[in-house]
């Protein structure tokens, strides 16, 4: 099992700090600042994440051109903060920290809900 932990940008230095590597004797949470969340002894989550998905690994491909790995998982549990819930379901990923490559990190911020796609129609803008 394996977890997607998503923290807020008040985490930046904490998160870039997983991915060093640690000897097995190490915590990666100790080490990074992070508390562990433990669920059904299975899924150990960042306590201080406001999303959490908990994975089941199903499978790795290794790429040979590149030399890389693609692990498939399936989700088996999500817990999202309920403040991050909007009443239609959706969840609202503003301020939660986002990464590309391996040092540079985003945050997004919702700029608009559009209506449904269909053919011969232009979607519009949603109030939310």
């Amino acid at each position: 099992h394996y977890t997607f932990n998503f923290v807020t940008q008040h985490f930046i230095k904490n998160a870039h700090q997983t991915s060093a590597r640690y000897s097995k004797d190490q915590s990666e949470f100790k080490e990074c600042g992070f508390q562990e969340e433990i669920f059904e002894n299975q899924f150990v989550f960042v306590k201080e994440a406001s999303v959490k998905i908990g994975m089941k690994f199903l499978e790795k491909i290794t790429i040979k051109q590149n030399n890389t790995d693609l692990v498939i998982g399936e989700i088996q549990n999500m817990f999202i903060e309920p403040s991050r819930l909007e009443k239609d379901g959706f969840v609202n990923l503003e301020n939660t920290l986002m990464n590309s490559g391996l040092d540079t990190y985003y945050v997004p911020e919702k700029i608009g809900k559009l209506s449904y796609a269909k053919p011969n129609s232009e979607p519009q803008f949603l109030i939310s």
